[in-house]
């Protein structure tokens, strides 16, 4: 296998039929340590899961790593699907160019939090849903809230999930007024 990105699929990596799996090793604060399938969802999931770990790891480094750095992907250690990096792509370039739009509505919605208080999952989860709910018209906004609280639920801490609804409900509600 190399590790090129150039989209093509090595012919020794299957694409239809059998399902490559995908672990992903998890630890969730104060929790101990679960590792989670990937091939049991779908690749827009799977591709928001990718997207949320790109935004965490922006938030997490000091020296801001670059668009290409980030949608390379890196922490997977195999091929993914073209499809899958394609719309991972997209939520990572997307969620960053729009920051100066998301980040405010994220601070609008969450009643007595800046944005630096909120926990680097809930806002790489809050970050790409926004810009899907905003620039992705073509994805249903009930789709985004559902897919959102299943990834906090899965990454999250315990009320991760809760915080999440909250913000991306008032957001909804607040364009369809």
């Amino acid at each position: 296998m190399t590790d090129d990105t150039s989209g093509e699929i090595p012919a020794e990596i299957p694409t239809k039929g059998k399902a490559v799996k995908k672990r992903m090793l998890i630890r969730k604060r104060g929790e101990h340590e679960e590792e989670i399938d990937l091939t049991k969802y779908g690749a827009r999931r799977q591709a928001r899961i990718y997207a949320m770990q790109s935004l965490f790891q922006y938030d997490m480094c000091e020296e801001k790593p670059t668009i290409e750095e980030l949608t390379r992907f890196d922490f997977e250690q195999k091929r993914i699907r073209p499809t899958i990096r394609e719309f991972a792509t997209a939520l990572v370039t997307g969620a960053l160019a729009e920051l100066s739009v998301i980040d405010p509505v994220i601070v609008k919605h969450s009643t007595n939090w800046n944005i630096e208080r909120i926990g680097y999952i809930e806002r790489a989860i809050l970050r790409f849903s926004i810009y899907s709910m905003f620039f992705q018209p073509d994805v249903p906004r009930s789709v985004i809230i559902d897919e959102a609280i299943e990834i906090a639920k899965v990454f999250g801490g315990k009320d991760t999930y809760k915080f999440v609804n909250g913000i991306l409900d008032g957001i909804d509600r607040d364009k369809r007024e």
